[in-house]
């Protein structure tokens, strides 16, 4: 595991094994220090040479009515728009369990009490390894962990989600929510 004082220093390590920043901070990609502030509080891990992004994911799979919950799309601070189609999903912490992690990302990304929740179950660990969809170029092995929930009270209708955490420095103000049956059609 690699640690750095600040993102300038995370960027020019990078940098020396050929990161290519260009779309960086672009067209809804994050930008170095949205690395390093996720190295920082935990979010990911970095490992290299060369330059290896480490992510301990949990998804949160969410049906009602024959139809899953999938997060259509992010607005970023800037106002910029960044397209998903991925399950409510977040990043765990070192040594969370996907049942916390599940609640956590409920709680901050739907704004859904933890009452209304019932965990129904827990899959295994899948591994996924690819360029970042968020940093461009880097090179990142996903681990995700699938969890089933049912949520008393959500809305079957479309909906959006303003991000408490935005002024805590994440980059995301807003997450849009879809409902879609599984075959992927609204």
């Amino acid at each position: 595991m690699i640690g750095f004082d600040n993102a300038d220093a995370l960027a020019l390590w990078l940098a020396s094994w050929g990161t290519d920043f260009s779309q960086w901070g672009r067209d809804g990609n994050k930008t170095a220090v949205d690395l390093w502030l996720e190295l920082q509080q935990g979010d990911c891990i970095l490992q290299g040479p060369p330059p290896l992004r480490i992510v301990r994911v949990v998804q949160v799979v969410i049906q009602q009515e024959g139809k899953v919950l999938i997060e259509g799309a992010q607005e970023m601070g800037d106002g910029r728009l960044r397209t998903r189609r991925f399950f409510p999903s977040e990043k765990m912490k070192p040594g969370e369990p996907p049942a916390a992690a599940a609640l956590r990302c409920l709680r901050e990304e739907l704004g859904v009490a933890l009452e209304q929740v019932v965990i129904l179950s827990e899959g295994g660990t899948q591994t996924e390894v690819g360029d970042s969809p968020s940093y461009p170029g880097l090179q990142t092995e996903y681990h995700f962990v699938e969890v089933a929930a049912r949520i008393r009270g959500l809305s079957g209708q479309d909906f959006w989600h303003e991000n408490l955490a935005h002024t805590l420095n994440d980059p995301v103000k807003r997450h849009h929510w879809t409902w879609i049956t599984p075959e992927g059609n609204r």
